[in-house]
């Protein structure tokens, strides 16, 4: 209740200067929950957003963005993105990211007593996940970083390697991606390897695996992945399928689905679908998310959202 009172006004306040607004339903095996959230509310210059959710346990979001500009030289973007909850979990993750002519950079330093899936629900069941070290009831902190580099024309080369520390135990995590443009007519090829390094939780594995993206004029891409990996599971085969159809109704229909058995630092077998359509001057999307772990069992998720811009 406590959460509720500070979060009505706020988003009362919020709806004065915001443009884009999010109302959410959404209830699963594990909770149902109600939220909504403000975005790309102005503040001095920068982005501000604020939300929240009701259910068996409140939860308080807000997040800040602001973009830097040097000319020629390059762009900057700092982000901060804090979640609480009622029973005391948290989320805080600070980032700053920019482009400076072919190189992309990016860090971050995220800390929380949980999984971030916790408060990004429908996370949990996409196609492609990093590893996390969120573990229950824990403190835990990561050190992230990334870099994207344009080699030539067609090739691009993508790292991301990221440090944890959580109950005095230190891992890491990290992928490395090649990216071939127009390897065939429009479509692209990737080849990638991850890694994820966490022996106290029996959560390491390594694999390997290659992309073909589907490239078509005026319609959204496919991605379909074949990957080999090993970890506590032993030697598995991966598959990972991504991609958006649109629908007669000026509507898009999305799936994401990855089977990666070889891993057990997420739920190995995932499939996420959304229908959005579009309605009152936005658009209203029906999401649907299943998993199945042996650790977690069966978990399938149903949510309705609607998003649309507001004018002032």
């Amino acid at each position: 209740m406590e959460t509720m009172r500070l979060l009505v006004p706020l988003l009362f306040v919020g709806l004065s200067f915001a443009q884009t607004v999010t109302l959410e339903l959404s209830a699963g095996t594990d909770r149902p929950e109600t939220s909504v959230h403000l975005q790309n509310v102005q503040v001095e210059g920068a982005r501000v957003g604020l939300g929240g959710s009701v259910g068996a346990v409140s939860t308080l979001h807000f997040d800040l963005r602001e973009a830097l500009s040097f000319g020629p030289v390059g762009n900057l973007l700092l982000k901060g993105d804090f979640t609480l909850r009622t029973d005391a979990r948290y989320l805080l993750d600070l980032s700053a990211q920019g482009v400076f002519g072919t190189v992309a950079a990016r860090a971050s330093l995220a800390s929380g007593n949980t999984s971030p899936f916790l408060f990004r629900t429908f996370d949990r069941y996409r196609a492609v996940i990093p590893s996390t070290p969120g573990v229950p009831g824990a403190t835990w902190y990561r050190l992230a970083a990334g870099l994207s580099l344009r080699a030539s024309r067609y090739l691009l080369l993508e790292v991301n390697p990221a440090i944890f520390l959580i109950d005095r135990r230190l891992g890491g995590t990290s992928s490395a991606t090649l990216r071939r443009r127009r390897l065939r007519g429009d479509d692209d090829g990737e080849l990638f390897a991850t890694a994820a390094f966490d022996p106290a939780a029996d959560n390491s594995y390594f694999a390997l695996g290659a992309t073909y993206v589907l490239n078509r004029r005026r319609e959204p891409s496919w991605r379909f992945g074949l990957s080999v990996g090993t970890g506590s599971g032993g030697l598995g085969l991966g598959v990972q399928v991504e991609g958006s159809e649109p629908l007669p109704s000026g509507g898009l229909l999305s799936l994401e689905l990855a089977a990666e058995p070889y891993r057990s630092d997420v739920d190995p077998y995932r499939v996420l679908g959304e229908v959005r359509l579009p309605l009152q001057g936005g658009d209203l999307a029906l999401q649907v998310g299943g998993s199945l772990s042996e650790l977690s069992g069966t978990n399938v998720r149903l949510g309705l959202a609607w998003t649309g811009r507001l004018q002032p």
